[in-house]
């Protein structure tokens, strides 16, 4: 990843755990201890495989209707605008906020490209408001002109290596530098290696407009559009090129910065901000020329999806926790809406629909059923904890799929033998069958987004009125597709 390098996989997956404190689940557990004294004869470990991925969205303004034979649009002339939507929510976990980048090409250049500040633009102000949502937010003050420090420059609309001119893609001396955020001269015009660009407000006018989103979150309007005029690049037009943008986190949890992929000044250019930068070509220049800056953003996308605090029980065949195809219990709307499995903490500033484990204790067939976990577990985390059982008892778990309303996973609803036919104790990973079930209980959102989904409700047990019964989820429900279900392991040892 190229988050000024500093901002990475592992300490940022550190960031989230110890973010994790401020979460509506509230607490964090580190990894490896048992959460019961009991010394039984079953060891149980629930890990969180998912990844920890700071860009929530990406794409590139390349609408299928003008795709060229490489996949790119036509660049942006003077009275031209460029225009794209995607959703949001004021932040993804807890302590983090919602931001977007984008960045496109200097047409008239060697590697000069227009980019937001590498921090990016916040989507919400200081009072959790989403920007441009009476009137459109005016953000050109964000963005700047930028030297990729890839190609050598010549006079801005005239180098026989620029864009217009050059004879293919990557052509041109190579500059061996980094990424430099063009500067003012004496004069107030921007320099750079003794050549002058228009300034920024003079070349391109970007705004953002938002409205509340039918899904969840809200929706998001960027307009750039070309201001400039057909001759004030030493006598050729401004041309803007396609781009690419990203949602992402404004910060990480533990307020490390976080920047747009391969666009951090002081640093080399990745070959994707190089593509753009040379090439106007956020999605590559074809065949033998390295460089997507669409597909470095890829892997680094996602909804980072903790695993809610749950329950474990030992039980006999006669017991369930749920049954699909009926309303389930206010002790799993507890834990399928607000990662409760036990009710409300101190910290609450209101009460989540019930409690699994008091209202199960002690009923008939329930041997034991407990809550595991103190906090939500984040991508590479794990909780480990013991069950007491002999043969005939079946085991039950549930936890909630905490980037929704009312998602949850749960082994299948009449549990599973901890025995097998022959008497002998299971062992090993039991993953697969776990399953991922709608509790029936509030409306679904656009995961990592909806605003009455843990990470961004007001409150627990906020919401409307879901299906009304519980339902097992497989692929994607309602136009979501939840295919994030695949991050937990869940393994059982004698």
């Amino acid at each position: 990843m190229e988050f000024r390098s500093r901002v990475l996989t592992r300490s940022l997956i550190a960031a989230l755990w110890m973010a994790c404190l401020g979460f509506i689940l509230s607490g964090c557990d580190s990894g490896g201890n048992s959460d019961s004294t009991d010394d039984g004869p079953f060891e149980v470990t629930v890990e969180n495989t998912g990844a920890a991925t700071p860009l929530l969205k990406g794409g590139a303004f390349t609408p299928d209707d003008v795709i060229n034979d490489n996949n790119n649009v036509p660049p942006l002339e003077p009275g031209e605008s460029f225009q794209f939507s995607f959703t949001a929510g004021p932040n993804e976990l807890p302590g983090t906020g919602a931001a977007f980048s984008f960045a496109a090409m200097f047409v008239q250049s060697n590697d000069v490209y227009y980019a937001t500040e590498p921090e990016g633009v916040k989507l919400f102000d200081g009072n959790g408001d989403p920007i441009g949502l009476s009137s459109p937010a005016n953000i050109t003050s964000s963005v700047d002109l930028y030297d990729a420090g890839t190609e050598g420059d010549q006079e801005p609309g005239t180098g026989v290596d620029q864009a217009p001119r050059q004879s293919g893609a990557d052509t041109g001396a190579d500059e061996n530098g980094t990424v430099t955020d063009i500067q003012e001269n004496n004069s107030g015009n921007l320099e750079d290696d003794g050549f002058v660009y228009p300034d920024v407000s003079n070349g391109i006018d970007a705004r953002v407009e938002s409205e509340s989103h039918q899904d969840g979150g809200y929706k998001f309007t960027v307009t750039i559009e070309n201001v400039g005029n057909g001759s004030q690049v030493n006598g050729a037009p401004l041309v803007v090129s396609p781009g690419t943008y990203a949602v992402h986190f404004d910060q990480t949890p533990g307020g490390n910065e976080v920047t747009f992929p391969g666009h951090a000044p002081g640093q080399a250019a990745t070959n994707g901000i190089e593509r753009i930068a040379e090439d106007g070509a956020p999605i590559g220049s074809g065949p033998g020329v390295p460089g997507n800056h669409l597909a470095e953003l890829d892997p680094k996308t996602g909804v980072t999806v903790p695993i809610s605090p749950g329950a474990v029980a030992v039980h006999s065949d006669a017991v369930s926790l749920f049954s699909t195809g009926e309303s389930a219990r206010a002790g799993i709307e507890a834990i399928a809406e607000d990662g409760r499995p036990n009710g409300a903490l101190d910290s609450d500033n209101s009460d989540p629909a019930g409690n699994l484990v008091a209202s199960l204790t002690g009923t008939d067939g329930v041997k034991s059923i407990d809550a595991f976990g103190s906090g939500p577990l984040t991508p590479g985390n794990s909780v480990t904890f013991s069950v007491d059982a002999e043969e005939g008892d079946r085991l039950s778990l549930a936890a909630m799929f905490a980037q929704s309303n009312d998602i949850f996973y749960a082994l299948p609803s009449e549990g599973i033998a901890l025995y097998d036919d022959s008497g002998n104790p299971i062992s090993g990973d039991i993953t697969d069958q776990v399953r991922l079930y709608d509790a029936g209980t509030e409306a679904d959102q656009e995961i990592g987004a909806g605003l009455n989904q843990a990470p961004r409700q007001s409150g627990l047990n906020t919401g409307p009125s879901g299906e009304g019964s519980v339902e097992q989820i497989t692929g994607s429900k309602t136009g979501f597709s939840y295919s994030a279900a695949e991050n937990i392991k869940v393994t059982i040892t004698p």
